[in-house]
């Protein structure tokens, strides 16, 4: 039986994108190159050169580099301070500060240049809403672990997110539901442990473990 929207797998599968892209700005970009060639579908004119050839090894270079400093930059409690390089820490909070503009540019462009009914413009804002508003909640998603569990668990963490993510990009192509369902389902546990790690923590005194304010 055939869907009565003909772009219905279309929009799942550019939802997918725009939240693979907040968490991870490079496999978004990957993920609807893999979304174009899978789907057959053609991109928007004024975009097609994000799916290009070249720029599919571009990303896939980039998303090597951003697969390393994701698991790198981890956010630093004020305890942490007295053994980390104060330039590390300085470099992490650059990155913080660059990722938070460019996993919503990586949204709006991925997700304006699949070919949906509507404005070229339109789907941009989308796009960079939904990217921008999926990393503000995974950096403070970070910030809550960083400060309750640690740095290793929360680099267990990233690992996690980023070996799903390339599963995730993978089948959004051939089964959009599914993609969004692994996608929302983890997603969904993690700010509700986030939360949970948030709640116990006010009901302690300070520990020395706040986190600096620059390091969210």
């Amino acid at each position: 039986m055939q869907s009565a929207d003909p772009y219905l797998n279309l929009w799942l599968a550019g939802l997918v994108i725009v939240l693979l892209a907040g968490l991870n700005a490079p496999l978004g970009l990957v993920a609807v190159q893999l979304v174009i060639a899978g789907m057959g579908i053609a991109t928007r004119p004024d975009l097609v050169w994000i799916v290009g050839p070249v720029m599919l090894w571009v990303w896939i270079g980039a998303l090597a580099l951003q697969f390393a400093a994701d698991l790198y930059f981890i956010p630093a409690t004020a305890k942490d301070r007295s053994y980390l390089n104060p330039q590390r820490v300085v470099n992490a909070y650059l990155h913080a500060r660059f990722q938070s503009l460019v996993r919503p540019a990586a949204a709006a462009l991925a997700f304006a240049a699949l070919p949906l009914p509507l404005p070229a413009q339109s789907a941009a804002v989308i796009g960079f809403v939904g990217g921008a508003a999926v990393y503000w909640t995974t950096a403070w998603i970070r910030e809550q672990v960083a400060i309750s569990r640690g740095a290793l668990l929360l680099v267990l963490l990233e690992l996690g997110k980023e070996l799903a993510g390339l599963i995730i990009a993978g089948l959004v192509a051939f089964l959009p539901l599914v993609a969004l369902a692994l996608v929302l389902g983890p997603a969904l546990l993690t700010t509700l442990w986030a939360a949970r790690l948030q709640r116990e923590r006010s009901l302690y005194g300070p520990l020395g473990g706040q986190v600096a304010s620059e390091d969210s």
